[in-house]
C-alpha cells in the first residue's frame, strides 16, 4: 500500500485534546512526554507517521516493529507507555502480543489499529486487556488523541463500535467464554451491577455519581477496587467481563 494513503499532517493545537469514548476530555499536561512504540507491517504507514509524531512535542516514538516476533522482549526493554499496535502482525498477532503483555504483567497500554472492521477482534482485545481499538484509515488528530486518552487511563474506542460490540455481547453474539479470560467466575454486586449498566450506556464518573447519589470519589473509588477485583484494565474492558458474566444481558 502506498504511504500516500497515510500522509498525516499536523493538527491544530486546539484539535488534539484527549478524548474517549465515555468523553472524558482534557489538554495533555505541558512538559509531559508519552513514550510510543508502533508496530505495524506497513512499511509505508509507519513511515508517515514516524514523521508525524516528530512534529508533535509531547510525543516520544521510542521505537518501531514490522513483525510481532519477539515484541514482548522489545516492549520491556524500551518500556513505551503505549504500543499502537496492528492486530494482523506477521509471526505472532496482534493479539498474540496482548495476551503475552498481560501474561508478563507489562504496563504498556495497548491501541489496536486495523485495516478490517472485525467486531470480534474488538471483543477478543478488549478481553485481553488493549485499551483502545481504530480503524487504520482514522485521522491522524484521531489516533494522537487515542494516544493521550489511553495514557490517562481511559479506553478509547470509536462509538459506533463500542455500540455494536456492546449489543452483540448482549444478544449472546461471539464465540468467547463467559468469564474473564483467565478462567474465573466474577460476583458482581447490585451496586456494581448499575455503575457496569452506566458505563456501558456511556456514562462518565460524575453523571454516574449524580444517577446514583453519591459523590464522585465514591464512583472512582468503586471503580478502581472493581478493577482489582475483576483484573480490569479499564472501563470498557470492565463492561466486557459484566456482559460475559452475564449480569448485563
Amino acid at each position: 500500500m502506498s504511504s500516500q494513503v497515510y500522509e498525516p499532517s499536523p493538527p491544530a493545537r486546539e484539535d488534539i485534546a484527549v478524548v474517549d469514548a465515555a468523553g472524558a476530555g482534557g489538554p495533555t499536561h505541558p512538559g509531559s512526554s508519552i513514550r510510543v512504540f508502533m508496530a505495524d507491517d506497513d512499511d509505508g504507514f509507519l513511515r508517515a507517521y514516524k514523521k508525524f509524531f516528530a512534529k508533535v512535542p509531547d510525543i516520544d516514538l521510542v521505537g518501531t516493529a514490522d513483525t510481532g516476533k519477539g515484541m514482548v522482549k522489545r516492549l520491556a526493554a524500551s518500556e513505551p507507555d503505549v504500543l499502537l499496535l496492528d492486530i494482523e502482525m506477521p509471526g505472532p498477532s496482534g493479539i498474540d502480543v496482548v495476551r503475552d503483555l498481560r501474561r508478563n504483567s507489562l504496563s504498556t497500554r495497548t491501541v489496536m489499529l486495523t485495516s478490517f472492521d472485525h467486531d470480534e477482534y474488538v471483543h477478543e482485545a478488549l478481553r485481553f486487556g488493549a485499551s483502545g481499538f481504530l480503524l487504520k484509515s482514522a485521522s491522524p488528530v484521531r489516533i494522537l488523541s487515542a494516544i493521550r486518552a489511553v495514557h490517562a487511563g481511559h479506553a478509547s474506542l470509536a462509538l459506533d463500535v463500542t455500540s455494536r460490540l456492546f449489543g452483540r455481547l448482549s444478544a449472546g453474539g461471539g464465540a468467547a467464554p463467559a468469564g474473564p479470560p483467565d478462567g474465573g467466575h466474577p460476583s458482581f454486586t447490585e451496586q456494581q451491577i448499575k455503575i457496569c449498566r452506566l458505563l456501558a450506556a456511556g456514562h462518565r464518573s460524575q453523571d454516574i455519581a449524580a444517577e446514583l447519589h453519591l459523590s464522585n470519589e465514591t464512583v472512582r473509588t468503586y471503580l478502581r477496587r472493581m478493577f482489582e477485583k475483576f483484573g480490569a484494565k479499564n472501563r470498557t474492558h470492565l463492561v466486557v467481563l459484566a456482559y460475559e458474566a452475564g449480569v448485563l444481558g
